[in-house]
């Protein structure tokens, strides 16, 4: 007897690979590359929390008494590239940029404790391709980085920084979630 599969005539044209760039500020006029890319931790996440109605009399989770009380979404690019200091400033907030050194920037913490308008960028955006070619986009908007500076420095080893951006609601639209995702029709 044949095994069963999920596998159709339509499969390659759905697959999604894992490869391609990331940009920052992808379609502005300040867009640009973050770099290579390296290992397997680079994603997008888009996470919904749900909240039950429980009727005092009610077991358990009813069907049709659920909504969807937040959302979140980011995207974690793992960078080969340690950006020089002016692009580091963007990627890591809360860091301040002296340039007036003769052969080295400067970058120390900031004392500012108030994260300013400028340290969201417009979007982090994910460019990548289905198996057959076509072009799959993937944009979290008004991305503020978030991570922690946290290179391992192992020997024998490059640092491979993990930046994750969270995607943040624009004030004069809190309802709309702030992504999109760009995926060909079926061909």
């Amino acid at each position: 007897m044949p095994r069963k599969t999920g596998i159709s005539a339509d499969t390659s044209k759905k697959t999604l690979l894992g490869y391609g760039a990331f940009y920052v500020n992808y379609g502005e006029d300040d867009e640009f590359p973050l770099g290579a890319v390296k290992g397997t931790g680079s994603k997008f996440v888009r996470e919904i929390e749900l909240t039950d109605i429980l009727p005092e009399d009610a077991d358990g989770p009813i069907m049709g008494m659920k909504f969807k009380s937040n959302s979140n979404c980011s995207i974690t690019v793992n960078t080969l590239e340690i950006v020089d200091g002016a692009r580091m400033t963007e990627l890591y907030p809360a860091l301040d940029l002296d340039t007036t050194g003769a052969e080295y920037d400067l970058i120390t913490g900031s004392n500012d404790f108030v994260i300013p308008d400028e340290a969201y960028l417009k979007n982090v955006t994910f460019v990548g391709y289905t198996l057959k070619g076509q072009e799959v986009i993937i944009v979290v908007k008004n991305a503020l980085p978030t991570s922690n500076i946290d290179w391992p420095l192992l020997q024998k080893s490059d640092v491979v920084p993990e930046i994750t951006f969270v995607g943040h609601r624009d004030p004069a639209a809190p309802t709309e979630e702030p992504w999109e995702m760009r995926y060909p029709k079926a061909v």
